[in-house]
């Protein structure tokens, strides 16, 4: 296949399908380098059209603290810190800067940074 750049959303859906059809390609092969190649294309791509809005910081700590029925001086400091590390995290976690599974609990949500099995 001619690698070709992708220019619209049916280019961008074609470049999908054919890395599905690639995905288990052998690195240095003439398929495995046009796995590659696809890939940077559609990280590119999405980057340009699909850029994830990352909330501000303050604003979704106020919005959590109101959730939780918190005042400011409940814990301000620790409530922030945890806020602000938790979405770091899963910001790091979504742009796949990070390994590991979004783990929700009771009193925070953060990433657990454990490895993902990779199947054979």
């Amino acid at each position: 296949m001619s690698i070709k750049p992708i220019k619209n959303e049916h280019d961008y859906e074609a470049a999908l399908k054919r890395i599905e059809e690639l995905f288990d390609a052998t690195q240095n092969t003439a398929e495995g380098d046009e796995l590659e190649e696809l890939i940077t294309l559609v990280s590119a791509y999405e980057d340009a059209h699909y850029n994830l809005d990352v909330p501000d910081k303050i604003e979704a700590i106020k919005h959590t603290m109101e959730a939780r029925g918190l005042r400011k001086s409940q814990k301000m400091r620790e409530v922030s810190e945890s806020i602000i590390k938790g979405m770091e995290e899963a910001v790091g976690f979504a742009k796949g800067e990070k390994t590991g599974s979004v783990v929700h609990s009771a009193d925070e949500n953060s990433v657990r940074n454990a490895p993902v099995k990779k199947s054979d």
